[in-house]
C-alpha cells in the first residue's frame, strides 16, 4: 500500500467515527505513531472535514461552562449539553433569589418554592423531562414492578435534540423556556408579603427578561435569569387598589442539583421527638398496608474512621455540615452568628463527632463559591424592617436526607430582639433600660436567634413544651438559672426570664434562654447517632424507638410538644412565649414585672435619643403585647387538654384533662385581668406619648372574647380522660359574673354594660336566634383573641403558606398530621336550650333591676331586653 492510500484509509475512518451514533474505530498504534509524527501533507479539497450539526449549532461566537452539564448560550437562547450516562438519574431543581428590586415581595437569598424532582429521559428525537413521584415505594418486587408501571412520572417538558456532541457522549437541546418561561411554581415571589391582606397579582413581562448568567460544577449547574413584572396589590374586600402595574424585578437562580445514586439510609422519624419529616407510602402485602412511613430530616453525617468512632474515640466527619455567612451583615453582627453555628458542635461532640458543624466567611479566593447555589448552605442578611428570621431545608425526597438549607435574617430581627429584653427584664436587669442596649446584650440576643434557625436548619422542629416542664419557682433561682436557663430546648419559644423580679438579677438568676437545654443534646443524639450492627430497617428503627420510650420514663425534661398552629390552642403546656408549669404563677409574676416597668420606662430612656419617642411607643406597644400574651396563656387553659404522642409501653397517656381548679383559677384570673387594666394606661405615660387613646378596651375585648368562648372549650374536652369543668357550669360561672351586679341591684359601669351587650350578642348569635339586623354581632368562638401581639413571633418556617385565606385548620399536635386525632366527645355538646335558659334567665334579672336602676342602667337593660326578646318570644 503506497502513502497515497494509507492517508485516504485514515481519513475514511476518522470522519466514520466523527458521525454521531456510529461506533468510533480505533486506529492502529503504529498508524496513531505514523500520523502524530509524519510530515503535514496539503489535503484534496473533496477531502475537507464537513463541520457536524453539534458545531453548526455553536459556529456563532457564544459564553459557555462546561460541568455536569455543559452549558451554552448563544444569544438569549440557552443549550444543555447532557450527557447520555445522566439519562435516568434523578434531579432536583430550585430556586434562589439572588437580586430584587422590592424585596416587600422577596428577599435576597430567599428560596421561593420548594424542590422540583425530576429525570431525564430520550425518546427518540425528544429529550423527556418528567416528574419523579417519591410517593410510593414497597419492598416486594412484584409491587415495585406495579408501582413502576402506576406511577409514570409526569412530563414536564419536552425538548427537541438539537445535536449529539462530537463524540456522541452528550446531546444537546435547548433549554431557554425552563429559565425564562412563565412558571408560576418558580416565581420570585414570596408570601405573605409586606402588605398584609392585599391580594397581590402580578403579570410577567418575557420582554423584559434575560439570562443574566449561568454556572456549571462537577455535581451541579446554574442558571441565573433576569425575570420583570408587573404588580397589582388590590384590597379583596374593599376593592381599593393600593398600587396598579408597578414595575418589578428579580434575578432568580435556578439550580439543578444531581442526586446521589446511593441513597441515604433514612431513620423512622417518631412523633415523641420533634423533627421535620418526609413522608411516603409503603405498599406491603399485608393487611396492615397501606402505611405511611416518614423519614426524619437530616444531614448525611457518617464518621470517617469507623473504627475508632466506634471505640469511642472523637472523630470529624466524612464531610462536614458547613454554613457559609454572607458578607453583607453588619460587622458587629458576624462574630455572634459564628458563635451560633459553632456552638452546635458541642451536641454533636457528645455523641462522638467533631467539628461536626462548621461557620464560614464567605470566601473570597473559591471560584466555585456561589452563595445563589443550592449547593452552599448560607446565613444571608435581607435589609429590610422585617422582624423576623427563617431556617428552612431542602431534602432529598427518597430519603429525607437534608441536601442543603438556609437561614434568612431580616435587618429588623435585632429590633425584635431588643424589645424582647427589654419588656421581660427590665423589671430586673438595668442594664437594657436604654434605647441604646449593649452589643454584648444586642449580641447575644441575636446569637439566640441564629441558634434557633440553624436548628431548624439541622432537622429540629419547634418543642413548644420545654419551658412548660420547669417549675416556676426555680426561674428565680440563681443556680438552676445559670444550668438552665428558661427551657430545656433552644427550639422553644421562650424568650427571656419575665419572671424574675427586681433584685433577682443582682442574686445572680440569669435572665436569658439557654445555649441549648437537656432536649437538644437529647434530639441530637437520636437524629444523628449512627446505629451499627443491625440487619434491617425495622431492627433499627425498634432501636432508635426504644431510646425515646426510655428516655421519657427517665425524664420529664425529655418530653417534646407540638407546636400549635392556625387556630385555637388546645395543649396550654406547648404554648408560645410562655414560661414554667404553673401558668398561674408565671403569669402573675409576669404582670408584676410589666407593673413595675410601665410608670418607670419613660424615664429610663434618654431624651436626647429619643426625642420624638418614636422608640418610646414601640416599647409601650410591646408592653401591651406581653400582657396580652399572659391572657392567652390564661386562657387555654380553661377547657385544655394536654396532648401527648403515645407509644406501647411508653407509660404515657394520649390525653389528659387540665385539672378542674386550675381551669376555675384561670377563669377568675381572667376576670380580674378584665377589671384591672387601668395601670397600663397610666397617666404619667399615655400623657407624654405621641399617641391617641389606649389600649385598656382592646385588651378588655380580648379577655372577654377569651370569656365568652370559655364554655364552648369545655363543652369539646370534659370527659375526655376525666370528668372536669364542664360546659353547662362554666356557662352558669361566666353567666354569675357577668350579671351579678344587676341581680344585686348594683349600679353598673360602663364596662360592666359593654360586657352583657356582648354577652347577649354573641350567644344570640351562636344560637341563631334572630336579632334586630342593627344589633347583629360576628362572633369567633373558640379562636384565639390576641390582640397586637400576632405578628411578632419569631421564626417563618413556611415562607410560602399563605394563612390569611379565612380557613381555620388545628394544629399539628396528633403524629404526623395537622389535625387532631378525633375525639368522640358527645356527652358534653352545648345546646341551644342551655343558651335559651342563661338568656332567658338575664332577662328576668334585667326586669327585675328596672324599677331601681339608674337612668343610664335603665336604658341598658330596656334595649338588651328587646334584643333578646325579638329573638326568644315568650
Amino acid at each position: 500500500m503506497n502513502v497515497k492510500s494509507i492517508i485516504t484509509a485514515s481519513v475514511a475512518l476518522l470522519l466514520i467515527s466523527s458521525v454521531p451514533g456510529q461506533a468510533k474505530v480505533k486506529l492502529p498504534s503504529w498508524l496513531t505513531f505514523w500520523k502524530k509524527n509524519k510530515v503535514e501533507e496539503v489535503q484534496p479539497a473533496d477531502t475537507v472535514k464537513k463541520k457536524t450539526p453539534y458545531e453548526k449549532l455553536f459556529a456563532k461566537e457564544g459564553r459557555k461552562a462546561d460541568g455536569m452539564i455543559t452549558i451554552h448560550q448563544v444569544g438569549q437562547k440557552i443549550y444543555f449539553e447532557l450527557p447520555v450516562a445522566l439519562f435516568g438519574r434523578d434531579f432536583v431543581m430550585g430556586s434562589t433569589i439572588a437580586r430584587i428590586s422590592d424585596n416587600a415581595y422577596g428577599v435576597v437569598g430567599a428560596k421561593p418554592s420548594g424542590l422540583s424532582h425530576f429525570t431525564f429521559e430520550q425518546v427518540d428525537s425528544t429529550i423527556v423531562m418528567r416528574n419523579v413521584s417519591a410517593d410510593y415505594y414497597s419492598d416486594d418486587a412484584n409491587i415495585s414492578k406495579a408501582l413502576s408501571e402506576s406511577n409514570l412520572g409526569a412530563i414536564l417538558r419536552l425538548f427537541p435534540r438539537k445535536a449529539y456532541n462530537n463524540d456522541s457522549t452528550a446531546v444537546v437541546f435547548d433549554v431557554t423556556d425552563v429559565f425564562l418561561g412563565k412558571d408560576d411554581e418558580n416565581s420570585p415571589f414570596t408570601t405573605p408579603s409586606v402588605y398584609g391582606s392585599y391580594t397581590r397579582n402580578e403579570q410577567y413581562k418575557p420582554e423584559l427578561s434575560y439570562i443574566a448568567g449561568f454556572k456549571a460544577f462537577e455535581d451541579n449547574v446554574s442558571v441565573t435569569s433576569s425575570l420583570s413584572y408587573t404588580v397589582t396589590l388590590k384590597h379583596p374586600t374593599t376593592g381599593r387598589t393600593l398600587m396598579k402595574d408597578r414595575p418589578f424585578t428579580a434575578e432568580l437562580t435556578r439550580s439543578i442539583m444531581l442526586l446521589p445514586e446511593e441513597i441515604y439510609h433514612p431513620r423512622t422519624a417518631d412523633p415523641r421527638i420533634g423533627y421535620f419529616f418526609t413522608e411516603r407510602e409503603q405498599l406491603g402485602s399485608t393487611a396492615g398496608s397501606p402505611r405511611s412511613a416518614f423519614f426524619a430530616n437530616r444531614w448525611r453525617l457518617e464518621p470517617s474512621d469507623t473504627a475508632a468512632y466506634r471505640r469511642g474515640e472523637a472523630v470529624e466527619p466524612v464531610k462536614p455540615i458547613v454554613f457559609y455567612i454572607d458578607d453583607k451583615f453588619p460587622e458587629s453582627w458576624k462574630p455572634w452568628i459564628r458563635a451560633a453555628v459553632n456552638q452546635w458542635q458541642k451536641p454533636f461532640e457528645r455523641i462522638g463527632f467533631k467539628n461536626a458543624i462548621i461557620a464560614k466567611d464567605f470566601p473570597t479566593d473559591d471560584p466555585e463559591f456561589d452563595p445563589d447555589n443550592i449547593k452552599y448552605s448560607c446565613i444571608r442578611y435581607a435589609p429590610i424592617g422585617v422582624q423576623n428570621a427563617m431556617g428552612p431545608s431542602w431534602v432529598d425526597p427518597r430519603s429525607g436526607e437534608i441536601i442543603t438549607a438556609s437561614v434568612y435574617v431580616f435587618h429588623d430581627v435585632i429590633k425584635l430582639a431588643s424589645d424582647w429584653r427589654f419588656v421581660q427584664t427590665a423589671q430586673t436587669d438595668p442594664n437594657v433600660r436604654t434605647k441604646d442596649i449593649p452589643e454584648e446584650i444586642l449580641g447575644d440576643a441575636l446569637k439566640y436567634v441564629i441558634t434557633h434557625e440553624v436548628g431548624h436548619c439541622l432537622g429540629l422542629m419547634h418543642n413548644m413544651s420545654a419551658s412548660a416542664v420547669i417549675p416556676t419557682e426555680a426561674l428565680r433561682d440563681p443556680v438552676f438559672t445559670q444550668e438552665n436557663g428558661t427551657t430545656t430546648s433552644i427550639m422553644d419559644y421562650a424568650r427571656n426570664n419575665y419572671v424574675a423580679q427586681p433584685g433577682d438579677f443582682e442574686r445572680g438568676v440569669k435572665v436569658t434562654p439557654p445555649t441549648f437545654g437537656k432536649y437538644d443534646y437529647w434530639a441530637i443524639r437520636w437524629g444523628y447517632q449512627p446505629v451499627f450492627d443491625v440487619a434491617s430497617f425495622e431492627e433499627e428503627t425498634a432501636i432508635t424507638s426504644g431510646w425515646i420510650t426510655d428516655s421519657l420514663k427517665a425524664d420529664a425534661f425529655y418530653r417534646y410538644g407540638k407546636q400549635q398552629l392556625y387556630a385555637k390552642f388546645f395543649d396550654p403546656s406547648c404554648q408560645n412565649e410562655d414560661l414554667g408549669d404553673d401558668v398561674l404563677a408565671s403569669s402573675a409574676y409576669g404582670v408584676a414585672s410589666l407593673k413595675y416597668i410601665v410608670p418607670r420606662f419613660m424615664d429610663w430612656i434618654d431624651n436626647k435619643s429619643d426625642e420624638d419617642y418614636e422608640y418610646r411607643v414601640d416599647l409601650y406597644k410591646a408592653i401591651v403585647s406581653q400582657y396580652s400574651r399572659y391572657i392567652g396563656h390564661l386562657a387555654r387553659n380553661i377547657g385544655g387538654l394536654y396532648r401527648r404522642e403515645v407509644k406501647f409501653g411508653d407509660g404515657q397517656k394520649p390525653f389528659e384533662n387540665v385539672p378542674r381548679q386550675k381551669q376555675l383559677d384561670c377563669l377568675e384570673r381572667l376576670f380580674d385581668m378584665w377589671a384591672d387594666l387601668d395601670w397600663i394606661a397610666d397617666e404619667s405615660v399615655v400623657s407624654r406619648l405621641p399617641v391617641i387613646g389606649t389600649p385598656v378596651q382592646a385588651l378588655r375585648n380580648s379577655i372577654q372574647n377569651y370569656i365568652l368562648s370559655a364554655p364552648f372549650a369545655c363543652g369539646s374536652s370534659d370527659g375526655v380522660d376525666t370528668r372536669e369543668l364542664g360546659p353547662v357550669e362554666c356557662f352558669g360561672i361566666v353567666a354569675d359574673k357577668v350579671w351579678g351586679p344587676t341581680r344585686n341591684k348594683l349600679s353598673l359601669t360602663p364596662e360592666q354594660r359593654r360586657f352583657q351587650k356582648d354577652f347577649v350578642e354573641t350567644y344570640m348569635t351562636v344560637a341563631s336566634f334572630a336579632m334586630p339586623s342593627s344589633r347583629t354581632k360576628t362572633v369567633a368562638i373558640n379562636e384565639d383573641a390576641h390582640i397586637l401581639a400576632g405578628g411578632d413571633n419569631l421564626c417563618s418556617l413556611e415562607a410560602n403558606k399563605v394563612e390569611s385565606e379565612g380557613v381555620i385548620t388545628y394544629s399539628p399536635v396528633s403524629g404526623f398530621e395537622y389535625y387532631p386525632r378525633s375525639i368522640f366527645n358527645m356527652s358534653s355538646n352545648i345546646t341551644v336550650a342551655d343558651i335559651y335558659a342563661l338568656l332567658s334567665k338575664a332577662r328576668s334579672d334585667m326586669k327585675a333591676a328596672l324599677t331601681s336602676a339608674s337612668e343610664q342602667d335603665k336604658a341598658h337593660y330596656q334595649l338588651l331586653i328587646s334584643t333578646i326578646s325579638y329573638g326568644i318570644k315568650d
